[in-house]
């Protein structure tokens, strides 16, 4: 069992332990909690008292100590009782009991599992005796005998002697199992992760987890210690440092002991956060050209603004359906009219594209009394689901499941639990959350995920799950068949009608995407995301909707339904009720370098009442990330109970309203925030202004709300909790490039300030930069990186090369770190400097900067992005007068140098100065892992590279590699075919062969390539013409 205490900081310093990965059903079982719901029973003619104490603990600080100091003369039985019955058991369910014990000195007790009411039925009990030193005690149940969430007791017998007797880390879990597996129980104490290899793969415990493999099974585990932590060793089925080899001939338990060593600073807890680079579109988001015009036959579409186009693009999504490979419904520009009786569906590798959003516009002309989705993609329903058995904790990918024969290797699965009343319905509405008449919110946790392998009762899916299930909530796995590979692109969505619809609805759709659109108001919602998984929209303008009231009204874009890994991204949204919403289970998505501004509700006139631009609605959102946006106001748990736990607000600005965290929504991050407001509220309503930050708090966690991990925010100038040398960058973005003219971080403070008051409000992110320049939508365009001309040699292996890489660097401000005192030279009775810089490249001013809104170093001072070449530079640091600027120092650098601080020397004192600048280089991703523009093969088969360029455009090329290269020595690289063909003709290409040419009648002809071939338009087989084409693998 794991236990830790970290810091919360709101005015004052609190701590906590940390349960939320584990599988441990028993609540408070290291008693870090206090004495919580365990009691003591002592009979006739005892005495004695039960302690929760900080020292003789097993692992994290408190333990409990049962004192018995008094027995009868002759006790016949053990009649003392340390004792708790808050905890749900379920009848034919095994479960694994361990717990920690010692007493002063030698001391017989027993530890039980029995029903807490007559006939007291009893489950099984263990006699033991103690010693001086902790050892670890288990008790197994094959078999409960009766279903119960308060009628059956744990319990520690004793009273034969007087004594002290000390207990920690108690553990019970269900480890219910199929026919022919065992179980097997893994501990830590202290702060670690185990990883437990089996045949299926590696599985990572970092908590209390059950998992359970095939009964002869030899697992190999191994250990990580946390920084801070040392591995001590292991307990229960191993023992020393070394790898733990075990054979599940039999239920296992080990536990992996990990001592702390030193204080260490972290940033997040590492079982408080997900992988949030996992996110989104699964490899580069494509742009096929091959294209069917909607306004040629036979759909005839007309962008008259008058034509109702309704009926042909119905038409051309059913003939999609049916169609191979991907089919791109281009609408040229025109402004394209709808009045749609009914909802357009998407299916299957359908991508709906515009010319530009600023000419291709569809008008939906539907009346408000209408109500339908214009655009909706939804997959298929799902079967039925099968109990989870297993490896169902945080941090988990391969699960036992009762019946896998519903499931098959690359089915997409939905893991989900029955809703929590304890933890979900916690304020006075709790009956109308519970159920009365609502649907939608039924079973609201739970994730999506594809299954990769399976091998009898056990799965393994392609992620690790972001949530450990409770088993008294029946967690439980069921098939959903997702709508895949479908996009909505670079056009603009106007709903003129006022019609109550949603613009486009993705329901139980699976890596897909909605980019470079204009949607021009709603009334429900612009985009909705149900039950969906690895869906990216970015890049978008969403503004207006027709109803800002409640009922899911004046949405932008709403995630919901278990929606898993969706990719949210550089967004502007304007005028609505709630830009980013997410509720009923939501989890592991990134909303991230988002703008939003003038959120509003109809319900009241004044001007000044803020809704939640990010809003997380209840019903159990979890672990979702959210970083980098400039919004009017952040609520976790703005509506509809708490919010699920590892929900992260990291490097967000907010500018008119505190950042709340509400009703019970326990371990939320919130880290590294700007916080600008300067009002104060009743509820949402503004009725005044508040003091500064060291009066008034621009952070409310409410006095229910346990275990913030809160530090490092911004808020007007004051750092609260000061741990900015942990902050990262970024918490999902490895490279700069998808930020391209902006800096990295671009909110929130850096390690190279330390003074207080802390600059704030330095920079803007970019989709704020496109609305302030007026560019809302950017028009979308293939990337222009030529990733087709690879350069083959072929020897004693396949050498393959790309285009060399191409970098530039920009500069976005500096930090001057110290000033020489000469500035007292000139203006002696001025008081402090007020310092801007000049920069020059090769001896020309090509940049003057605004004055610091600071005085004294550390000063940061910003400036619009300069590109740094390989020329050399000078920085001017001026001190601002009212007749002549002083000139305090020149530091001079080049610009080739990789190094950020550079300063001069002025007789004994430092001018020095710290450069805020990126380097953006051409990047290169290999599907073996290389990051060269080369690389190697000596294997056939098939591989594939992404290229991104610096302003993070990407592009993907798949080719088959064929070693030994004598079947394909003689053919060329690439081979472009436009020449009409007759007769008998055979065309080759290693790499790629397109044609768009015409094979006439009577004509047998034959492509074949070890990469691609493609027919574009313009290609044509007769008929009574042959044509064959092939991709090829090393043996033809």
């Amino acid at each position: 069992m794991h236990k830790k205490l970290c810091p919360f900081f709101l005015f004052v310093f609190l701590t906590f332990t940390h349960t939320i990965s584990a599988q441990n059903i028993l609540e408070n079982g290291g008693f870090e909690d206090g004495q919580g719901d365990w009691s003591t029973y002592f009979g006739s003619g005892y005495s004695g008292s039960l302690s929760i104490i900080n020292s003789n603990t097993h692992s994290g600080l408190k333990a409990a100590r049962v004192h018995i100091s008094q027995v009868p003369s002759s006790p016949a039985v053990l009649d003392v009782q340390l004792k708790n019955n808050s905890f749900h058991i379920d009848s034919g369910h095994a479960y694994h009991l361990t717990i920690w014990m010692k007493a002063d000195q030698a001391v017989d007790v027993q530890i039980i599992l029995v029903q807490n009411t007559s006939p007291w039925a009893w489950l099984k009990a263990e006699n033991v005796t103690l010693g001086t030193t902790y050892q670890m005690y288990s008790l197994y149940v094959n078999s409960a005998l009766f279903t119960t969430s308060d009628d059956v007791r744990f319990a520690v017998r004793c009273g034969n002697s007087p004594a002290y007797i000390f207990i920690d880390d108690v553990a019970i879990t269900d480890c219910t199992k199929p026919t022919g597996y065992e179980s097997l129980q893994t501990s830590i104490s202290g702060e670690g992760t185990v990883s437990i290899e089996s045949s299926m793969g590696i599985n990572k415990c970092l908590d209390e987890c059950t998992n359970n493999y095939e009964n002869g099974e030899t697992l190999s585990l191994t250990q990580s210690a946390q920084p801070g932590y040392s591995f001590s060793g292991w307990s229960g089925a191993c023992s020393g440092t070394g790898v733990c080899n075990i054979n599940m001939s039999q239920v296992q338990h080990v536990e992996a002991h990990f001592n702390k060593t030193s204080t260490y600073s972290e940033c997040i807890d590492y079982r408080n956060q997900i992988d949030w680079s996992n996110v989104g579109y699964v490899g580069t988001i494509p742009y096929p050209e091959n294209t069917i015009n909607m306004t040629d036959t036979p759909y005839s579409c007309s962008g008259n603004g008058v034509y109702n186009n309704h009926d042909a693009l119905k038409a051309a999504l059913i003939d999609a359906k049916t169609n191979t490979g991907w089919t791109v419904l281009y609408f040229p520009p025109g402004n394209y009219f709808f009045n749609t009786p009914e909802q357009l569906n998407i299916y299957d590798s359908t991508i709906i594209r515009g010319a530009c959003v600023g000419s291709t516009t569809f008008t939906i002309g539907n009346s408000s009394s209408d109500t339908f989705d214009f655009l909706k993609a939804k997959g298929g329903s799902t079967v039925d689901s099968s109990k989870l058995l297993g490896g169902y904790n945080f941090g988990s990918k391969i699960l036992s499941i009762a019946d896998t024969t519903k499931f098959d290797v690359y089915d997409f699965i939905e893991i989900f639990q029955e809703n929590d009343p304890v933890k979900m319905y916690t304020d006075p509405d709790s009956a109308l959350k519970a159920g009365s008449g609502l649907t939608y919110n039924k079973q609201s946790v739970g994730e999506i995920a594809q299954i990769i392998a399976k091998h009898k009762n056990t799965i393994v899916l392609d992620r690790e799950i972001h949530h450990t299930f409770d088993p008294k909530l029946r967690p439980s796995a069921r098939k959903i068949t997702p709508i895949k590979n479908i996009g909505v692109e670079n056009l603009k969505i106007n709903n003129s009608g006022g019609a109550e619809i949603r613009n486009i609805h993705f329901h139980k759709v699976y890596n897909s995407w909605v980019r470079n659109i204009e949607g021009a108001y709603t009334s429900k919602a612009h985009i909705v995301i149900r039950q969906s998984y690895r869906i990216e929209v970015r890049d978008n303008y969403l503004h207006h909707s027709y109803n800002y009231g409640g009922g899911g009204h004046g949405y932008g874009i709403d995630l919901r339904n278990r929606s898993t890994s969706c990719l949210i991204e550089h967004n502007v949204f304007n005028r609505l009720r709630h830009a980013m919403v997410l509720s009923t289970g939501a989890n592991g998505n990134v909303l991230g370098y988002n703008y939003s501004r003038d959120n509003r509700d109809d319900s009241q006139s004044n001007i000044t009442y803020y809704k939640a631009d990010i809003s997380l609605h209840g019903f159990f959102s979890y672990m979702n990330l959210f970083e980098g946006n400039i919004v009017q106001a952040i609520e976790s748990a703005d509506w509809w109970g708490p919010s699920g736990p590892g929900n992260t607000f990291f490097r967000n600005r907010v500018e008119s309203k505190p950042l709340i965290v509400d009703d019970h929504s326990h371990y939320q991050n919130v880290i590294g925030n700007e916080l600008l407001n300067t009002f104060a509220y009743a509820g949402d309503i503004v009725i005044g202004f508040i003091l500064g930050p060291s009066f008034n708090s621009n952070i409310e966690i409410n006095s229910d709300v346990e275990n913030t991990n809160q530090h490092s925010n911004n808020d007007r100038g004051l750092i609260d909790n000061n741990k900015i040398s942990t902050l990262p960058n970024s918490l999902y973005r490895s490279d700069p490039n998808f930020n391209y003219g902006s800096p990295i971080p671009t909110i929130g403070p850096v390690s190279t300030l330390t003074n207080d008051p802390y600059p704030i409000e330095q920079h803007d992110n970019k989709a704020k930069d496109r609305y302030d320049s007026g560019n809302y939508v950017e028009c979308l365009n293939p990337c222009n990186i030529n990733i087709d001309s690879l350069s083959f040699v072929c020897d004693s292996s396949m050498y393959i090369q790309l285009e060399p890489n191409a970098s530039t660097t920009k500069l976005y401000g500096i930090t001057i770190t110290s000033i020489t005192s000469n500035y007292n030279d000139f203006e002696p009775t001025e008081g402090d400097p007020e310092l801007y810089f000049v920069l020059k490249e090769n001896g020309t001013i090509i940049y003057t900067s605004s004055t610091a809104s600071s005085s004294m170093p550390d000063v940061y001072i910003p400036c619009s992005p300069q590109t740094i070449s390989n020329n050399n530079y000078a920085v001017l640091i001026y001190d601002d007068d009212v007749s002549n600027d002083d000139l305090l120092g020149t530091v001079s650098f080049s610009g080739n140098s990789n190094g950020s601080f550079f300063y001069t020397n002025y007789s004994g004192e430092v001018l020095g100065i710290y450069l805020n600048k990126t380097k953006y280089d051409r990047l290169y991703s290999w599907s073996t892992g290389s990051t060269n523009n080369y690389e190697t093969f000596t294997q056939n088969g098939a591989y594939s590279v992404t290229v991104t360029d610096i302003q993070g455009c990407e592009r993907e090329k798949k080719f088959h590699v064929c070693w030994p290269c004598t079947y394909t020595e003689s053919w060329p690289n690439n081979l472009s075919l436009s020449n009409t063909l007759s007769g008998q003709e055979y065309h080759h290409a290693r790499i790629k062969l397109e044609a768009e040419n015409i094979i006439q009648s009577g004509a047998n002809v034959q492509y074949k390539s070890a990469g691609e071939v493609l027919l574009k338009p313009g290609f044509h087989s007769q008929n009574n013409s042959q044509f064959r084409a092939y991709i090829i693998d090393c043996g033809d």
